[in-house]
């Protein structure tokens, strides 16, 4: 038995496509966080145009509680930092800022996940899948902190296979392998129910920063157990199931991620692929599920950032790497020059 993992980060979506065999809306390219607020176009690897986004534009002046985030963090490095700063303020606006925030992100990702692929197929999530559908490994098991549901819709499309309510995401068939699909950070179309809080169905008001009783409203999502996927709860008022602040140890899919690390999975190969090496709720869940020694890989844009990431997963995950050599587990470029130039190379060595 040999299962593989695969940690999905932003950079993976942000460089989900090879532009120059992919149709796609330029309008719509998922973000970096750093991308999350912009009002321009951001493409990957110098080749962003930096024109106003039309789209983000109209999006950030009507959620004007959220769009006053943005303006802060131009003052700071950190969106994580800032964010556990607003959760804990006392200040009523800060509040008002932190409730909002999700809805602005998932209407973000929504429109991002729906228009940005003109096929669910062509991209490079599909490229990567079809290569290890062909391998030994055991198992395939992917974990991704991203809030968009591009790769779930690969998933679907490849596997014939559909995500309708959360044990969907676990122990699926699909081209004669077994998965696993775990999004620790929450998705666009999943929910927290709030039954008892019907000020959140007044969505205008939430993102205009009209709610009354601010610490009501916060206390029931703080004790909200239901999570599910939206369509299934029409009609009743809902809060984005979405972790934020990001990398805060309280996964917003607590079941979904014990029944995960019950499967007592036999991970011999990580895969790490555009995943900053910040997120600390990553480095607690690697620890549980791993049980022996892990050939780590680096996906990422350049030699700098893949040193860094493969530093950071080191030092979390201590005495559980295996010998790393840049020959065989760094491969800078992204996800596009990885799948072009670099997955059968990586594939011969972890098989």
């Amino acid at each position: 038995m040999n299962d593989l993992l695969v940690i999905f980060g932003a950079g993976a979506s942000f460089d989900c496509v090879d532009q120059s065999k992919s149709s796609v809306n330029k309008l719509y390219w998922p973000p970096l966080t750093r991308h999350i607020f912009s009002r321009t176009i951001e493409v990957p690897f110098g080749l962003a145009s930096y024109q106003t986004n039309q789209f983000k534009d109209e999006l950030l002046n009507r959620h004007v509680v959220a769009a006053t985030i943005g303006y802060e963090l131009r003052k700071r490095d950190e969106l994580e930092k800032y964010l556990s700063e607003l959760r804990k303020s006392t200040i009523e606006f800060d509040k008002r800022k932190f409730i909002a925030l999700p809805f602005y992100l998932k209407e973000l990702f929504s429109e991002i996940s729906r228009n940005f692929l003109k096929s669910r197929l062509n991209n490079n999530y599909t490229a990567l899948l079809q290569k290890l559908v062909r391998t030994n490994f055991s198992k395939l098991n992917f974990i991704t902190t991203n809030y968009d549901t591009i790769l779930d819709t690969t998933l679907e499309s490849f596997c014939q296979h559909e995500f309708r309510y959360l044990n969907d995401y676990l122990n699926f068939e699909g081209n004669g392998k077994n998965f696993n699909y775990l999004k620790i950070h929450g998705s666009i179309n999943w929910s927290y129910i709030l039954n008892n809080c019907s000020q959140i169905a007044h969505i205008e008001e939430v993102i205009e920063g009209k709610i009354e009783s601010i610490d009501y409203v916060l206390s029931c999502i703080d004790n909200a157990k239901i999570v599910d996927l939206d369509s299934n709860h029409a009609g009743v008022p809902v809060f984005p199931a979405l972790a934020v602040p990001l990398g805060k140890y309280n996964y917003v899919n607590p079941q979904q991620v014990k029944d995960f690390k019950e499967q007592n999975l036999d991970i011999k190969n990580l895969l790490v692929i555009g995943n900053s090496g910040k997120d600390n709720t990553i480095f607690t869940l690697l620890n549980e599920i791993i049980k022996d020694k892990v050939n780590l890989s680096i996906v990422d844009k350049d030699e700098k950032t893949v040193d860094a990431v493969a530093n950071a997963f080191r030092e979390h995950l201590d005495g559980k790497i295996s010998s790393f050599q840049k020959e065989y587990n760094c491969y800078p470029g992204g996800f596009s020059v990885f799948i072009e130039k670099s997955v059968d190379e990586w594939i011969k060595f972890s098989n």
